[in-house]
C-alpha cells in the first residue's frame, strides 16, 4: 500500500513537472500579431485582412490560399479585427497545451512523455517564423490539436458517426481559414475513415460497415455545408436558412423511406442503411440546386481557384538548379535526410499498424506526404515546415505505443535520434530562437496574457497600437503630395504588391483577384486579373519595377500586365517618386479613355525544341507578345502533382549583345508575353512607358534541368500589340 502511495507521488510530480515545462515553453512562444509593414508577405497579410473587412467574396473579388477567415491566421492586424486576431490565435495556442498536457500525462511510459516534450521543444525552436509567416504558426497548431484528438482512437471509432460530424464541422471553418489546411484534415480523415472502411469489409462486420459509410458522408456534407455558410459573411442567415430546409426536406424523405422499409423482409443492414443514404442523397441533390444559382458565392469557385495557386506553386515556385554548387550541394543533402525521414517514419507507422492502429497509421501517411512537398518544392525556410510535421507523427507514434511494451529500447532511442538530428540538419541554416526561453521574455509574455483578461485595458492597449502602427506607416510610407493629391479618392491597384502604401495614406483600394502578380501561375489566373482591370478599370495604378526568384517583372501576369500597358499612360511629372521606408522607384499610371492598342493577327506558329535559339521577327517599334505553350510529358504530369518541376529558364540575347537570363513562368505563358522588350533597369522601364524604348530582344531560347518532364517541342507564336507612336 505504501508502495503504491509512493508510486503515485512520483507520478503526480514528474506530470508537473511535464506541465510546467510546456508552460513555460507555449508561454515563451506566444503567438505572432502581424502589424501592417511593407513587404512581399506583410502586403498579403494585409490584403486578405483588408478583404475581409470589406466583405469581398473569395474565390471571385480575391483569390488566395487564405480564405474570409485567414485574417484569424496570417492576417495583419487592423484596428477592426485585432480583438479578433489576438482572441482566436491566443485561443489555439492555449488549446494545443491543455489537449497536449492532458494526453501526455495520461501515458503511462516516463521517456515517452519526456521525448515528447523534446519534440515540442523542437518544434516551436525549428519553427523560425520566417517573417512571422513560417513555423509553427497557428494553422500548424490546428493541425495539431486535430492530430492529438485523432490519438484517442477507441474514442473516436467508438462515437465515429458523432465524431464524423464534429470534425467537419471544424474542417468546414478551416478551409475558409487557409485551403491547404482545410485539405490536410480532411486529407487525413479520409484515409483514416478509408482505412477503417477496408478492415470492416475485410473482417464482414456490418455494423462497422454501415458506421463508416454513414461517417463517410457526415464529415463531407457537414465541411460543405459549415463552408458555404460562413464563405460570405453577407448572406450566412440566408444559406443557413436554405441548408435547414433541405436538411428537414431530406429528414421526411428519409423518414418515409424507413418506415416503408421497416414493413419489407430486406435485411436489417439494409433497412438501416437505406434511410441514411437516401436522406445523403436527397440533401446533395438539394445542395447543389441550392449553390448551382449565381444568387450566392461559389464554395467550389472558391476552392478551384484557391487550388489553382496551391497547384501552380509546384511548378512556378520550385527554386532547384541553384548555380552555386556549394549550396546545391546543401540542398541535395537535406533532400536525402527528409526521403530518409520519409522512410523510417513509413517503416515505424506500418508497425504501428500491427499493434491496432491501422487506421491512424494510414492516415498520417498524408501529412507526411503533403509536409515533404510543402517544405521542399522551394527549399528554403519553408523546410521547416516538413520537420514540424515529421516531430508531430513521431510525437503521435510514441502515444500509440504506450500501451504496448517496447522490445527494443535502444533501437527505438536511436531511431529516434536520428530523425531528430536529421531535422536539426535539414534546418541547420535558420535562426534558432533560443533568446525566447529566456525567464525574463517569459515573465513579459505572462504579463501579456494577463492583459487579455482585463477588457478595458486589452481594449485600450488595441487602440493604442493600432494608432501607433497608422501614424508610423503615415510618416513611414507616405505618397508625395502631389501625387497624394491626383489619386485620393479614385480607384487605385498596386502592381505587384506593395499594399503597406494603402492604409497609411487611405487610398481606394480596389485589387485584383490574384493581388499579388507573381501568384497569377497559370492562365487562368492570368485571366482572372485580366478580366478584372478591363471590365472595372481602375483610375489609377502605382506600379514598381520588382519580381520575385530571378523572374522578369514582365512576366508574372502576362494578359494583365498587356492590358495595364495599353490602357495605361505614365504620369512622367510625378513618377518615379519615391516613400521613406522603401528604397525602390514607384510610377503613377493613369488610365486612358481610348486603348492605344491595335490588334494584330497571329504570326506564324514555330515549334522549337529546348536550347533552340528562336529569332524575334523584325519590328522597327512597337511591342511583340509571344505566345509559348508548353507541354508536360506523361512524367512531368506526375511529378508535378507530387513534388515539384525545376525552373523553366529563358536565355534572352539583346540586339545591343549583351545577354540575360530570367526565370520564365511557363504555365500563364501561352497568354502572350512581352517579350520584344524586357527592361533592364529603371531608365529603360521609363523609356518603355512612354514608347520612347524601341525593339531591344533579338532572341531567346529556352533552358530546364531535366527535360524529361517535358515534351521536346515548344510551340512559339509572336503577334504585334502597339503600333509606332502609340
Amino acid at each position: 500500500m505504501q508502495i503504491t502511495k509512493i508510486l503515485a507521488s512520483k507520478t503526480i510530480v514528474f506530470n508537473l513537472i511535464i506541465s510546467l515545462t510546456l508552460i513555460y515553453l507555449f508561454l515563451a512562444f506566444l503567438p505572432t500579431i502581424h502589424l501592417i509593414n511593407p513587404g512581399l508577405d506583410a502586403s498579403w497579410s494585409y490584403g486578405i485582412s483588408q478583404a475581409a473587412k470589406e466583405k469581398l467574396v473569395f474565390g471571385k473579388e480575391i483569390v488566395f490560399t487564405y480564405g474570409p477567415l485567414g485574417y484569424l491566421m496570417q492576417g495583419a492586424a487592423l484596428s477592426s479585427n485585432f480583438k479578433q486576431i489576438i482572441i482566436f490565435r491566443f485561443a489555439v495556442h492555449f488549446v494545443l497545451l491543455g489537449l497536449l498536457i492532458l494526453r501526455i500525462i495520461k501515458l503511462q511510459t516516463n521517456s515517452l512523455k519526456i521525448l515528447i516534450v523534446i519534440n515540442f521543444i523542437f518544434i516551436f525552436l525549428l519553427g523560425v517564423h520566417y517573417k512571422n509567416t513560417i513555423g509553427f504558426t497557428t494553422d500548424y497548431q490546428i493541425f495539431s490539436i486535430f492530430l492529438l484528438a485523432l490519438s484517442f482512437e477507441k474514442f473516436f471509432v467508438k462515437y465515429l458517426q458523432v465524431n464524423s460530424i464534429i470534425v467537419g464541422m471544424f474542417t468546414g471553418l478551416a478551409i475558409l481559414t487557409k485551403l491547404t489546411l482545410g485539405i490536410y484534415i480532411a486529407g487525413t480523415f479520409y484515409l483514416f475513415l478509408f482505412s477503417g472502411f477496408y478492415l470492416a469489409y475485410r473482417k464482414q462486420k456490418l455494423k462497422n460497415l454501415s458506421k463508416y459509410i454513414q461517417s463517410l458522408f457526415n464529415f463531407t456534407l457537414i465541411a460543405i455545408s459549415v463552408a458555404s455558410i460562413f464563405l460570405y459573411s453577407g448572406q450566412s442567415i440566408t444559406v443557413l436558412t436554405k441548408l435547414l430546409v433541405n436538411f428537414i426536406i431530406s429528414g421526411i424523405v428519409a423518414f418515409v423511406i424507413d418506415k416503408i422499409l421497416n414493413k419489407t423482409r430486406l435485411i436489417t443492414f439494409l433497412k438501416k442503411l437505406l434511410p441514411y443514404l437516401v436522406f445523403y442523397l436527397f440533401y446533395t441533390t438539394l445542395l447543389i440546386q441550392s449553390f448551382s444559382s449565381n444568387n450566392f458565392p461559389s464554395l467550389y469557385e472558391y476552392i478551384l481557384n484557391s487550388w489553382s495557386i496551391s497547384s501552380g506553386y509546384s511548378s512556378a515556385m520550385s527554386l532547384t538548379g541553384s548555380k552555386r554548387a556549394f549550396i546545391s550541394l546543401i540542398r541535395d543533402i537535406n533532400a536525402l535526410l527528409a526521403i530518409l525521414c520519409c522512410a523510417v517514419i513509413i517503416n515505424l507507422l506500418f508497425r504501428l499498424c500491427n499493434s491496432g492502429s491501422t487506421s491512424l497509421s494510414i492516415a498520417l501517411l498524408f501529412p507526411l506526404f503533403l509536409g515533404f512537398k510543402h517544405g521542399f518544392v522551394r527549399q528554403d525556410s519553408h523546410v521547416v515546415l516538413f520537420c514540424i510535421i515529421v516531430l508531430l507523427i513521431i510525437s503521435l507514434y510514441f502515444i500509440k505505443i504506450d500501451n504496448n511494451p517496447v522490445k527494443n529500447k535502444p533501437k527505438l532511442y536511436i531511431t529516434y535520434l536520428i530523425l531528430l538530428l536529421s531535422c536539426v540538419v535539414i534546418s541547420t541554416l535558420r535562426n534558432y530562437q533560443f533568446s525566447k526561453l529566456n525567464p525574463a521574455k517569459v515573465a513579459n509574455n505572462i504579463n501579456r496574457v494577463v492583459l487579455l483578461l482585463d477588457i478595458k485595458k486589452f481594449q485600450a492597449e488595441v487602440q493604442r497600437i493600432t494608432s501607433e502602427n497608422l501614424v508610423k506607416l503615415n510618416n513611414r510610407l507616405k505618397l508625395p503630395d502631389s501625387v497624394l493629391e491626383k489619386v485620393q479618392g479614385k480607384t487605385i491597384d498596386i502592381i505587384p504588391w506593395e499594399f503597406s502604401l494603402i492604409p497609411g495614406n487611405q487610398l481606394n483600394w480596389k485589387p485584383r483577384p490574384i493581388i499579388q502578380s507573381y501568384s497569377a501561375y497559370t492562365e487562368k489566373l492570368d485571366e482572372l486579373n485580366y478580366q478584372s482591370l478591363s471590365q472595372s478599370p481602375r483610375d489609377y495604378l502605382i506600379y514598381h519595377f520588382q519580381s520575385i526568384d530571378g523572374r522578369h517583372p514582365f512576366f508574372d501576369e502576362p494578359k494583365a500586365f498587356s492590358y495595364v500597358v495599353c490602357n495605361y499612360q505614365l504620369d512622367s511629372v510625378n513618377s518615379p517618386f519615391q516613400v521613406p521606408a522603401i528604397k525602390t522607384n514607384f510610377y503613377l499610371l493613369e488610365k486612358q479613355k481610348v486603348s492605344r492598342c491595335s490588334p494584330t493577327p497571329l504570326g506564324e506558329t514555330t515549334n522549337i525544341t529546348w536550347d533552340q535559339v528562336y529569332e524575334l521577327p523584325t519590328r522597327n517599334s512597337g511591342i511583340t507578345r509571344v505566345q509559348v505553350k508548353f507541354e508536360y510529358s506523361w512524367l512531368g504530369k506526375i511529378v508535378k502533382q507530387l513534388f515539384r518541376i525545376p525552373p523553366v529558364i529563358i536565355n534572352v540575347n539583346y540586339l545591343d549583345g549583351t545577354q540575360a537570363n530570367f526565370r520564365f513562368v511557363q504555365d500563364n505563358s501561352a497568354n502572350g508575353v512581352i517579350l520584344s522588350h524586357l527592361p533592364r533597369n529603371d531608365q529603360e522601364l521609363m523609356a518603355f512607358f512612354q514608347g520612347k524604348l524601341p525593339p531591344q530582344v533579338k532572341s531567346f531560347s529556352f533552358s530546364v534541368s531535366n527535360l524529361l518532364l517535358f515534351s521536346p517541342e515548344i510551340k512559339v507564336t509572336p503577334f504585334g500589340e502597339v503600333e509606332t507612336g502609340s
